[in-house]
């Protein structure tokens, strides 16, 4: 077959003619599947401008005319519209949630709950009798040597050497020789001994022998435990702000302080006489569940978890104020403790039967603290919503609404469940 170039000619421009073809076809079809890129090539265009001075703009390139710092290529496309908030598309969870926890309906119920404290046994500050030093003097000889010791009403305590008392005494018996028809001086005589803390028996005596005494004896004026005055304060938690609370192991020893050979001084406090024939026991009461309590209320309490003892009594006294520091009021049942079957110290639960209350009780569990306010989560549909309230008192794991919530309102039993650690609770308003 004979070739020429003219056939040659006609084969290279059939091809190039294909190839014009397939380029002209991919560009038509680039630029009908992205209209808007095209549109944005054709409407973007070359800037320039600092990095350090982003104010400076130029259409070409150059020096910043501040800084002299070389001019960089800044691509201007298509303006976005910055007034669109994620708010717009997203609904906030803090404002409302889509959740299946257990709800409840809100009902006007009778709160029947009881109250559960702790608390302690004390001793009746009202059955502390102070021994103390009736005149200057020093002590002979101790009858009592170690703290708690047991006493009976009557007995001999301490024995102590007075000069004033002498003095007195030696009065008396002068008057009693020199000028016995003066009755009324022999009888102020008398009195003032007394007053010093002279027995009728020992006053018997030296009017019998007209002879003075060598040393005066103090007696024990009820039974009980004898302690030594401590001055120090009684813990702020206590319900006894008393300075006559007995020593610790680590303040005194289980001897006395006070020696044989000291001397007191008249009025001093050496002793302390505590009658345990009656104990208080003392509670701490919440304060959101005062207003459930009041004098005369019954209790149970249980004296021994291991073997469950429980006593009957009433609430004889609440004490008026809060203690130094504390959210807790203190309660006190007095109590006969026969054969000494309480002790200072131990510890009880005690239940309280309050008067019950009609009003919208709910779970504390439904309800958020926000310091400031409380808020429930209030279903709306399939949606949760923080609805403001204002709560009353506590009654064991219940709460009393006060305003907030009406009959028939469902909200979440455990609003816990619809927040998280990084929640900023929104609450929604009503229009009413």
């Amino acid at each position: 077959m004979k070739i020429t170039y003219r056939n040659i000619f006609d084969k290279l421009y059939f091809i190039a003619l294909i190839i014009f073809l397939f380029f002209i076809f991919n560009g038509c079809k680039e630029n009908k599947s992205s209209p808007d890129l095209a549109k944005e090539k054709s409407t973007s265009k070359e800037i320039y401008t600092c990095s350090m001075h982003p104010q400076i703009i130029r259409s070409a390139p150059g020096k910043c005319p501040i800084c002299g710092m070389g001019l960089i290529e800044k691509t201007e496309g298509i303006a976005l519209d910055t007034s669109i908030s994620i708010a717009d598309v997203v609904k906030p969870t803090n404002e409302s949630v889509i959740s299946s926890v257990k709800i409840i309906t809100v009902k006007q119920t009778t709160d029947n709950a009881e109250i559960t404290v702790i608390g302690s046994i004390e001793y009746d500050t009202r059955r502390f009798t102070n021994i103390a030093a009736r005149v200057d003097g020093r002590i002979e000889r101790l009858y009592v040597k170690f703290q708690y010791q047991s006493v009976h009403k009557g007995e001999k305590l301490y024995d102590i050497y007075s000069p004033v008392l002498q003095t007195e005494v030696q009065n008396l018996i002068y008057l009693l020789k020199k000028d016995s028809t003066n009755t009324a001086l022999i009888s102020s005589a008398k009195l003032k001994l007394q007053l010093l803390g002279l027995s009728e028996k020992q006053l018997e005596e030296i009017l019998k022998t007209k002879k003075a005494l060598e040393t005066l004896s103090a007696y024990s004026p009820a039974e009980g435990y004898v302690i030594e005055e401590v001055m120090t304060s009684a813990p702020a938690s206590s319900s006894m702000q008393t300075d006559a609370m007995p020593p610790s192991a680590t303040q005194s020893s289980k001897t006395f302080s006070v020696k044989e050979g000291q001397y007191v001084k008249q009025g001093e406090t050496i002793f302390k006489v505590i009658n345990t024939q009656q104990v208080w026991a003392v509670m701490k009461v919440y304060s959101g569940e005062i207003n459930l309590v009041k004098k005369g209320q019954h209790l149970k309490l249980v004296l021994n978890s291991f073997t469950d003892d429980t006593l009957t009594t009433q609430i004889d006294f609440v004490e008026p104020v809060f203690s130094s520091g504390s959210k807790f009021l203190n309660l006190r049942a007095y109590l006969t403790n026969k054969d000494n079957m309480f002790k200072r110290g131990d510890l009880f639960k005690a239940f309280i039967q309050p008067e019950p209350i009609l009003g919208f009780w709910i779970p504390r569990t439904a309800i958020i603290d926000l310091g400031n306010q409380k808020v429930v989560y209030m279903k709306d549909g399939n949606m949760f919503y923080a609805h403001k309230i204002n709560t009353g008192m506590t009654s064991g794991k219940n709460v009393l609404v006060l305003e907030g919530l009406e009959e028939g309102n469902t909200i979440a039993e455990n609003a816990q469940y619809l927040i998280d650690s990084e929640s900023f609770i929104k609450i929604k308003h009503n229009a009413n």
